[in-house]
């Protein structure tokens, strides 16, 4: 039983290798057409990547961008307000503002 898994073992890594291989080749020839490509097209190049920093920007700013207060909110700060108010010394204060 040992000895399948030694040879499973010992043929696993060769292959891994030759995978590895090419799989590296094909990334090189895929940044060889893409510079190719972009020596090509210059313009197309940047228009692209002007539309690929515009969506990522339009995607950013609606995911970070701050959320109105929900109606929750509001009544919550009323109520902290309300709590203000009822307070003598707040209250008073407030009074004189308008004297």
């Amino acid at each position: 039983m040992n000895d399948t898994a030694d040879q499973k073992s010992a043929g696993v890594a060769p292959r891994a290798k030759q995978l590895a291989s090419a799989a590296s080749e094909k990334l090189h020839e895929a940044n060889e057409a893409a510079r190719s490509q972009v020596q090509k097209y210059p313009l197309a190049t940047v228009g692209i990547a002007f539309g690929v920093g515009l969506a990522l920007g339009a995607v950013g700013w609606a995911l970070l961008a701050p959320r109105p207060p929900t109606l929750r909110d509001r009544f919550d700060d009323l109520g902290e307000r309300f709590e203000e108010l009822t307070d003598k010394k707040n209250f008073r204060k407030l009074l004189a503002r308008f004297r």
